[in-house]
């Protein structure tokens, strides 16, 4: 009888798809953070705009900064999605690790779309409100 090893293989294999969840779940967690810290931002300074004009230019600023953080994870996310998919072919197996991490990927480019749709549009209306108008 000769004594087999287990091959090193699965092991690998189980890190390279928990790496590949992580990184979906970043690219699924992260374009929701930028669309908070967007929102969020552009309301705290939007006084300030009417006091010094040149804030305005901060407001565009953090939209595109904030847009291209959407973009890039929409972009990773779609890399993830496209790797899982060569390897889990059309097996929709239940517990099947590459199906799980091609719906994750699929989901967290979704939710960057969204969340890009919401940074532009909150940044659209910059030039076009006066926070210096009182309510009328």
């Amino acid at each position: 009888m000769t004594a087999t090893t287990p091959s090193p293989a699965p092991a690998d294999a189980v890190r390279a798809s928990s790496a590949e969840q992580v990184v979906a779940w970043t690219t699924l967690t992260v374009p929701i953070g930028a669309w908070t810290i967007h929102i969020v931002a552009l309301a705290s300074i939007a006084h300030y705009a009417c006091l010094h004009p040149r804030v305005h230019w901060v407001m565009h600023a953090l939209t595109v900064a904030l847009g291209l953080v959407c973009v890039v994870c929409g972009a990773v996310a779609w890399t993830i999605a496209r790797r899982a998919s060569a390897v889990a072919g059309d097996d929709e197996e239940a517990g099947n690790e590459p199906a799980s991490i091609r719906f994750l990927a699929y989901v967290a480019l979704a939710v960057a779309a969204v969340n890009l749709l919401l940074i532009g549009a909150e940044g659209l209306y910059v030039p076009f409100l006066d926070a210096c108008q009182k309510g009328q």
